[in-house]
């Protein structure tokens, strides 16, 4: 007996269903392109679908590039959350308002399918505002209790408690939840030809062209995932000086002082542009680079999902979970007990940003490259 039954609802519907399909994804940037595989196999198996995705601020920047996501609507989830934990009536009214502004777009179509793959407040009680002809994922009934009807996110749930012994990818999850045989692996990003060109020129006018060029991203969400700016800078150094690479640090506005710092630690073999592209023109940048190196974040996914290879540095995110959807990628982490981290906020010594060395990383790479 198959101990992970699939939700046999999509395995009832007509291929060629027309249907009004809604995501909810409410979480970053990469775990939006972490949907794009998702978006790309409910069309393969309804081609007839409309699929819409309802999305966090950041997470609608990578939703609206795919041409197969029919319309992207915003929730602004954390502002919601935060005013309706408050006690006072005020801010329980301010969050409802809120809720009400955003998903007004929304009421104004029948929904046959949501499919709710985030775990928060707004997100089930969206999913059951929208009155849909099913849901799946997380859900609330009108006595306010929330529920999942599928092992798969009931799974999901669970593995949060036991993260050491998660043996699914978040892509592979989802896709059980919805009963889909199977997806396509990254890249599924397409990257604007004229701005291919003018990221070549201006490397080429920064004296990069002829090299082979690697990114780095230093930054990441919390301190705890990230892994220490000397020690990129001692990697860029290695592959600079030793293997003739330019190096191209990328990253947004908040990370322009370690985006600097690192560029000063590098020299002039480096270039800096955080804070300095649009998301359209990071991608060109991205394809232009032979890997990104990077701790467990937005960009990587990015870089992967244009067809940059990529080496991500884990800590206390789980690589089996939250690594690329793809073949050719390095996911490194500490070989320590306590990987992948179970309480960050307890953790007084962060061992694991120390147990990786720079020189780990060279070898890596041109064991790949060769």
């Amino acid at each position: 007996m198959n101990p992970w039954p699939l939700d046999p609802f999509s395995s009832t519907l007509e291929p060629y269903s027309s249907m009004n399909i809604l995501i909810i994804q409410l979480l970053r940037l990469g775990d939006a392109v972490q949907i794009l595989p998702i978006v790309h196999g409910l069309k393969e198996r309804f081609p007839r679908a409309r699929i819409h995705v309802l999305a966090s601020t950041l997470g609608k920047t990578i939703f609206d590039m795919e041409p197969l996501v029919a319309k992207t609507f915003v929730l602004r989830k954390e502002l919601i959350s935060a005013q309706a934990r408050c006690s006072r009536p005020v801010e329980l009214a301010s969050a409802l308002e809120m809720l009400r502004a955003d998903l007004a777009p929304l009421l104004d179509i029948q929904w046959d399918w949501v499919v709710n793959f985030s775990f928060s407040f707004p997100s089930a009680l969206a999913a059951f505002l929208l009155n849909p002809g099913r849901i799946s994922g997380y859900a609330i009934n009108p006595q306010r209790q929330f529920f999942s009807k599928e092992k798969w996110f009931a799974h999901s749930l669970a593995s949060f408690c036991r993260r050491p012994y998660s043996n699914f990818n978040w892509v592979d999850i989802n896709k059980r939840i919805i009963d889909l045989p199977a997806v396509p692996g990254l890249p599924l990003l397409t990257v604007n030809p004229e701005l291919t060109v003018q990221a070549r020129r201006h490397l080429e006018a920064i004296g990069f062209g002829g090299h082979p060029l690697i990114g780095i991203h230093p930054g990441a969400s919390n301190d705890i995932k990230t892994w220490p700016l000397p020690n990129f800078a001692e990697f860029g150094r290695l592959m600079i000086d030793r293997h003739d690479y330019r190096v191209l640090i990328l990253g947004g506005k908040d990370e322009i002082p370690s985006g600097m710092k690192l560029r000063e630690m590098l020299g002039v073999k480096a270039h800096n542009l955080t804070g300095q592209t649009t998301l359209e023109q990071l991608k060109a940048y991205l394809k232009a680079c032979t890997w990104l190196v990077g701790n467990d974040t937005g960009p990587i996914h990015l870089a992967a999902a244009v067809g940059t290879r990529t080496l991500a540095l884990f800590f206390n995110s789980h690589f089996v979970e939250t690594g690329v959807y793809a073949a050719g990628h390095i996911a490194l982490h500490p070989d320590l007990p306590c990987f992948p981290c179970r309480g960050p906020a307890r953790c007084a010594v962060k061992e694991c940003l120390k147990h990786i060395k720079p020189a780990t990383l060279e070898k890596l790479i041109l064991s790949q490259d060769n």
